[in-house]
């Protein structure tokens, strides 16, 4: 390999260097604009930790005095989880 060829082959490296940082730039802005709203979503949560941790402590004192209403509620969610999942499994699949 000359000296020619040598510096050919740096430019056409160089150029796909170039294309795939372009590339990289642009799959990142379209990336930040999807993500945007679960950081957001996820700032809140965040933010409102406290409240959620007052809550649930809330709910388990409750809990403790009240244990027929987690199991009533709990049976309800499990049955409602289950008639969704068959809905889903059967509508939607086919």
């Amino acid at each position: 390999m000359n000296r020619q060829q040598r510096e050919q082959e740096k430019n056409k490296l160089l150029y796909v260097i170039e294309q795939q940082r372009q590339d990289l730039a642009d799959h990142n802005a379209r990336w930040r604009q999807v993500v945007t709203s679960y950081d957001r979503g996820w700032l809140k949560v965040v933010g409102m930790r406290k409240y959620l941790l007052i809550g649930s402590s809330l709910l388990v004192l409750y809990a403790v005095r009240h244990p027929r209403f987690i199991f009533r509620w709990s049976k309800r969610t499990i049955g409602t989880w289950g008639a969704i999942r068959l809905l889903r499994r059967n509508l939607f699949l086919r």
